[in-house]
């Protein structure tokens, strides 16, 4: 690994030349841990970990995000949180940027495991479009990830997503490719490009419009919009292309600050869907990180 470009992470370093010293760069590159908190609502399941630190490794800090409301909406939520990760040397995480799982993986160049992260509800408030259809309850959703970094500076990414949509029967696949480099002495910088394919049941679930939906007394009047819903079916197909930038700066010994910007494109079918106001979607996340000694 080149020094300085060995872990662009949310996780907490005192300086660049000291991440160089002890930890490879895609633990860094989980699209700044901001990947696992922005796929409640852009769909992004992406996840990078590097091998197992020797020790228990634990930092806090405080979160400020602006996410859509739902796959395809115009309006976003924006909420501030508190954050904490914890490593263990088994490879059993748990932090509110990358859920609950395991990196069975003790390799710095494989990544590979099993990962908990919840799934936001979508509810009718949430946009005009979404009037008279049954709100989708909040999920657990379930992954198997897999990553390998074949050259330095690049990091082949995949995932597959469970338990998602109305009935927990929809699948999300994914795949990407991150891309990161130092940016001077104490920045350091990631590009992840990536895209998904969904099965029928997820795209039914999130972008479909039943016929017993469309002839509901909800569609009756729909605020906002010119003409009511239509019967819309959708089977298995690609879902969305993504592209993420991500960055953090040490601005102190034991402290940094992250950003992570995500913009995603509808695909096919689910683009077309008359519950979206539209195909684009961007999230941002702002995260300042503190290290504890543990």
């Amino acid at each position: 690994m080149v020094a300085g470009v060995r872990r662009l992470r949310w996780f907490s370093l005192p300086t660049v030349a000291h991440c160089a010293r002890q930890y490879p760069w895609p633990q860094y590159l989980a699209g700044c841990g901001a990947a696992a908190v922005l796929q409640a609502s852009a769909d992004s399941g992406l996840l990078l970990l590097d091998a197992p630190p020797s020790r228990a490794t634990l930092a806090v800090g405080v979160s400020a995000y602006q996410i859509p409301r739902y796959p395809g909406a115009h309006n976003d939520r924006q909420f501030v949180l508190p954050a904490v990760e914890w490593l263990g040397a088994s490879g059993l995480f748990a932090s509110t940027n990358l859920g609950l799982g395991w990196n069975l993986s003790d390799r710095k160049d494989v990544q590979w495991g099993v990962r908990l992260w919840p799934q936001l509800a979508r509810r009718q408030g949430d946009g005009a479009r979404l009037q008279g259809l049954p709100e989708i309850p909040a999920r657990l959703e379930r992954s198997l990830f897999a990553n390998w970094e074949p050259v330095e500076f690049a990091v082949l990414q995949s995932a597959v997503n469970t338990g998602l949509g109305p009935d927990t029967r929809g699948i999300l696949a994914e795949a990407g490719v991150t891309l990161g480099a130092p940016l001077g002495s104490q920045v350091l910088a990631g590009v992840t490009i990536g895209t998904s394919y969904a099965n029928g049941p997820y795209r039914q679930g999130l972008f479909g419009v039943t016929p017993a939906q469309a002839a509901g007394a909800g569609n009756a009047a729909i605020p906002g919009l010119p003409v009511m819903r239509q019967p819309y079916a959708l089977g298995g197909g690609w879902q969305n292309t993504q592209a993420i930038v991500s960055a953090e700066w040490t601005v102190a010994p034991a402290w940094r600050l992250d950003l992570h910007w995500e913009r995603q494109r509808l695909l096919g079918a689910a683009a077309q869907s008359p519950l979206i106001d539209t195909r684009w979607q961007s999230s941002l996340l702002l995260t300042l990180w503190h290290d504890l000694a543990y």
